[in-house]
């Protein structure tokens, strides 16, 4: 169809407007390979067609190039087909397309960015470029597309003013305001570790880990409501949908690692207002670990002895010891469907005990030496969800 449409285009060019504008100029200017090409279809009394689409398209340079235009132009052959084309209304739709970008999407407080215009038709180094900062004029001359500062800090703002002149029509002027932005990440992950346990549950495989954003959006003295502002997140750079974890007031995004640990998750978050006034980026990294059996001694009165470990201890001789496993960071939703497996000196034993994370542990009199206390894991319905962990203890 896109073939036929050229075509079709091309034929509209040849039988009406060709013969009246192009065809003077083009061949004031041609080579003799492309009056050849022109005669072809556009002498008098010519009657062949592009038959091709590459036809149609080297009918479409030929007429850029009449024109004066560079033949990879970004027009169209509609707008070729206007019996009013010429050189400025081509080139003005093309400075319409003109567009000023940053080479970051994070404005973070006292960042160096660097903005730059695209989208020239015509040469920039042939046009006038100025450039006003804050209202005061930081650049000005042919071919300056780029323009590097600072950002301030949270609660000001930075406006640029961009003037376009290449001498064709009015100048064109862009103007972009940015008000620095930052994003605090916090995360926590759905894993198990013991009442008594101060420190912070680690994510791993198989356990939900949440990311929490708290942007601090301020327009001047204004704090913009984090409820009203726009998420969308992604992972290693692919967006997740709007309809899940991304959308107004999201803030909150939750993920489940694969069953590697060790592998590090790229969390990306782009948040803007509604209006787009305020618009940054920031990433922030996770690295899910494999979870820790450690053991601990529980003393009949008191409870778990959880100030030290069992890695490495000693028994004495005759005595006995109540032996509590503490699986640090597996994943709550599997604790209830994991199965344990203990050893001694790499014999499995039938634990008896109806707590499968407690052993009890009796030595006889006069013997000694070391012992191997091993646990094995695994997930009944996750085979991919299982690990060990072992203690020595020496007996005196």
């Amino acid at each position: 169809m896109e073939t036929v449409n050229f075509i079709m285009a091309a034929e509209r060019i040849r039988k009406i407007y060709i013969p009246m504008v192009i065809l003077p100029l083009f061949f004031a200017t041609a080579t003799f390979a492309e009056k050849d090409l022109i005669e072809k279809y556009f002498s008098e009394g010519a009657t062949t067609t592009p038959q091709t689409l590459e036809e149609a398209l080297e009918l479409k340079r030929q007429v850029l190039r009449a024109l004066g235009l560079p033949p990879d132009t970004p027009t169209s052959i509609a707008e070729l087909l206007n019996e009013n084309v010429n050189q400025r209304s081509i080139i003005t739709k093309i400075k319409n397309d003109i567009k000023l970008t940053f080479n970051t999407e994070e404005f973070s407080p006292n960042k160096r960015v660097r903005a730059q215009i695209e989208g020239f038709g015509t040469n920039p180094r042939t046009s006038r470029i100025t450039w006003l900062h804050n209202g005061k004029r930081a650049l000005s001359g042919s071919g300056e597309v780029s323009y590097e500062f600072t950002l301030g800090d949270i609660g000001t703002s930075d406006t640029l003013i961009v003037t376009v002149d290449d001498g064709t029509q009015a100048p064109i002027v862009i103007r972009k305001t940015i008000y620095p932005a930052r994003i605090h990440f916090t995360w926590f992950a759905d894993s198990y570790t013991p009442p008594w346990y101060r420190g912070k549950a680690h994510g791993t495989p198989q356990s939900d880990i949440t990311v929490a954003a708290t942007p601090e959006f301020r327009i001047f003295a204004n704090r913009l409501d984090e409820a009203n502002l726009i998420y969308t997140w992604s992972v290693d750079g692919r967006k997740m949908a709007a309809n899940g974890n991304s959308g107004t007031g999201k803030n909150l995004f939750t993920f489940s690692p694969s069953s590697v640990s060790d592998i590090s998750y790229e969390i990306g978050l782009e948040v803007k207002d509604a209006r787009e006034r305020i618009k940054t980026k920031e990433t922030t990294t996770v690295t899910p670990v494999k979870p820790e059996l450690i053991f601990y001694e529980r003393l009949p009165l008191f409870g778990i002895k959880n100030w030290l470990t069992l890695n490495f201890s000693e028994i004495a001789s005759g005595k006995s010891a109540t032996i509590e496993l503490e699986p640090f960071f597996i994943s709550k939703k599997s604790l209830n469907n994991i199965q344990y497996t203990w050893k001694v000196n790499g014999q499995a034993l039938e634990n008896k005990n109806k707590n499968a994370r407690r052993l009890f542990f009796s030595t006889e009199e006069g013997s000694s030496g070391k012992q191997s206390i091993g646990v094995s894991y695994q997930n009944l319905k996750n085979i991919f969800e299982r690990g060990n962990g072992e203690a020595h203890i020496t007996i005196q």
